[in-house]
């Protein structure tokens, strides 16, 4: 997998033939997270087109491969996929060989469905910021949120078992989706007296070993952009043997 420089986005004369896979900053974007994860975790070769959120010229950029003007793109051949599910079921059908859904594909389905329309309260109170270490004060609806997240961690952890650690045996289209999930409670959870079960603790450790997410997280520290729109709670400094 090669990145590509932002200049190049907007050339008419690029050739697609292998997936290019527009996304935002490693540090913020959940959504290009989870493109990207569907793609380098179950194998598919691509390159990456990286830009900046926010920034003034992006928007008619990206306006030239999608009328929502938003990361994730995918670009294959003569084909555009926008949004993060569209780009999972793409990839599935037309780039990935082998089994995305665990063990469990309605679930697995359903849990997706759920994470791609719910969490709302979790999304704005705890965005991701992988480099930060924050303290905030969740509202009852973020509290109600994580609650659900830890009950999905459960139910699928005495379904299948926990011997692999991911929520449907081996690791799946679900983990894909969740995966920012678990970037944000490591910035907030123990910062915020968010207490988190021993399942979660589990999944947590599972999912930040993954040597695809391992790779995003590494990228991500290395980025220099602030993003003030994503900053969120108070900063901790003194983060001892974190």
């Amino acid at each position: 997998m090669s990145a590509l420089n932002f200049p190049v986005l907007g050339n008419p004369t690029n050739d697609f033939t292998i997936p290019t896979l527009i996304i935002g900053n490693k540090n913020y974007s959940t959504w290009s997270l989870r493109a990207w994860l569907m793609l380098h975790g179950f194998g598919v070769n691509f390159k990456e087109m990286p830009i900046k959120l926010f920034h003034p010229s992006n928007q008619t950029t990206l306006q030239t491969f999608t009328p929502l003007g938003k990361v994730p793109v995918l670009l294959h051949g003569d084909k555009t996929v926008w949004d993060s599910m569209a780009i999972a079921l793409y990839a599935e059908k037309y780039l990935i060989t082998g089994n995305v859904w665990g063990n469990n594909p309605a679930l697995a389905m359903s849990l997706i469905s759920e994470m791609h329309t719910g969490f709302n309260a979790l999304r704005s109170q705890m965005p991701m910021n992988i480099k930060a270490r924050r303290k905030i004060s969740p509202t009852a609806d973020c509290l109600q949120d994580l609650e659900r997240f830890e009950a999905i961690v459960q139910t699928c952890y005495q379904r299948v078992g926990q011997s692999k650690g991911y929520l449907l045996g081996e690791f799946s289209i679900v983990d894909v989706f969740y995966a920012p999930v678990i970037f944000r409670l490591k910035t907030y959870a123990s910062y915020s007296g968010i207490a988190l079960s021993e399942s979660t603790m589990a999944y947590i450790a599972t999912v930040l070993n993954h040597e695809s997410v391992k790779l995003w997280q590494e990228q991500a520290v290395a980025e220099t952009d602030f993003v003030i729109e994503d900053e969120a709670g108070d900063e901790i400094t003194d983060l001892g043997n974190d």
